[in-house]
């Protein structure tokens, strides 16, 4: 069995006192999204009260989480909720709360018109658009404007700057969009992964953004490679796929009365029948701008989704120790060839009776994908384009824009 402890943070950051008596926990990290922590405690277990009253009184109760005895800062947590029973004896209640990606929910985009430009780039206007503008552009600028107005604090971001990535790699694809006040910073950073812009990372209070499919470690190339074996690492081992939502062909209106069909004759060959869908973006009124948005959204509906989940004896392979999300690893089920899939998500749970369960989830969210296309762009407004060094790539917009189109044309 593996030791966890969790230790309450003063507001600077230091040791305030640990929670020994922890009854039952789950500790649950998401790509790209802020995660989530539950636990229980006994109302008369060592250090209750300053736990209790950190977070009735209305303050912030930060988590230390250490693994073995190894503080691990991408689990830092903030307890936000409290539930149990005022007359029951013997009390135990939950607390629940989100891991450190959360603290980006923390602040918004403002409204710019009308004001100066701030950040470190000469790509955005005072109208709020950003033009031609980098990931590390957006969010650096969000970050300084957030420092401004006094929010994120604690919150860094040193480690890129809107050429270069964490990594210190040269940024490859650029956007131009408009973002709409009032959005959270964690939407507009999930929306600009989405659009294939960057990867990000809380560790701790410091702020990361990566290359495309560069954050983790891909565990397939070391030597040996972790592999998720049946039998061996894997209890269980569920599986859902759908193609729900997926088409071979899709129609986008644009402004102006302009619209363009796209299909995928590979797609219709293997589904056997033409499959159509549809998407709105009255703000594109050129029609190059509207072809590639076309063409990317055709490549988000094309495919199913798949997810895989693996329930892990905990004598083998665990997280943190092992892996992490973002990371690849083989999965091997003795009866298909190794799939090399990239860790979504991973759940460590522990009973009140010291039993312990690891469950890992691999490739796509199930439920975030389904929800993706409305999801991804909350937050960004305007006919916005992505370019990198050999192609052109669309961030996906499906706000009702208020802009009638004219009827279509007919069916190529």
């Amino acid at each position: 069995m593996h030791l966890i402890e969790f230790w309450i943070l003063n507001p600077n950051g230091t040791i305030r006192c640990p929670l020994p008596e922890v009854e039952t926990r789950t500790i649950t990290p998401v790509r790209n999204d802020a995660g989530a922590i539950q636990f229980t405690y006994p109302e008369d277990g060592v250090n209750w009260a300053v736990l209790h009253e950190t977070v009735t009184l209305d303050r912030d109760c930060v988590l230390q989480i250490r693994i073995n005895g190894q503080i691990q800062p991408r689990l830092q947590a903030v307890i936000t909720d409290t539930q149990g029973d005022d007359v029951t004896e013997g009390r135990t209640w939950t607390y629940t709360g989100y891991l450190a990606n959360g603290r980006l929910n923390e602040a918004v985009v403002k409204p710019k018109s009308g004001m100066p430009a701030q950040g470190n780039d000469s790509t955005i206007e005072q109208d709020g658009h950003y033009y031609s503008a980098t990931m590390g552009t957006i969010v650096s600028t969000l970050m300084v404007e957030a420092g401004v107005r006094g929010a994120l604090a604690g919150v860094t971001y040193n480690s890129f700057t809107g050429t270069h990535d964490s990594n210190g790699v040269a940024w490859s694809k650029i956007i131009t969009l408009k973002l709409t006040p009032g959005t959270t910073y964690l939407k507009v950073l999930q929306a600009l992964v989405e659009a294939g812009m960057g990867e990000f990372e809380m560790v701790g209070t410091d702020l990361r953004c990566y290359q495309p499919d560069t954050l983790g470690t891909d565990r397939t190339l070391t030597n040996p490679p972790l592999i998720l074996r049946r039998g061996r690492t894997i209890k269980d081992s569920p599986r859902k796929h759908t193609v729900r939502g997926t088409a071979t062909a899709a129609l986008i209106a644009g402004g102006n009365g302009i619209y363009q069909w796209v299909t995928d004759a590979d797609a219709q060959t293997r589904r056997g029948r033409r499959i159509e869908s549809s998407a709105s973006q009255g703000s594109i009124t050129d029609a190059g701008t509207l072809t590639a948005y076309a063409q990317h959204y055709l490549t988000t509906v094309v495919t199913g989704h798949m997810e895989k989940t693996h329930g892990l004896h905990t004598s083998g392979p665990v997280p943190i120790l092992n892996f992490d999300v973002h990371d690849w690893v083989y999965s091997d089920l003795g009866d298909t060839p190794l799939e090399r899939l990239r860790i979504a998500q991973w759940t460590w749970t522990e009973d009140a009776d010291g039993t312990q369960s690891v469950t890992v989830t691999l490739n796509d969210l199930f439920a975030t994908k389904l929800e993706a296309q409305a999801k991804r762009l909350e937050g960004i407004a305007g006919g916005t384009t992505i370019s990198g060094t050999s192609n052109a790539r669309q961030i996906p917009d499906e706000y009702i824009d208020g802009v009638a189109p004219h009827p279509p044309p007919r069916l190529p």
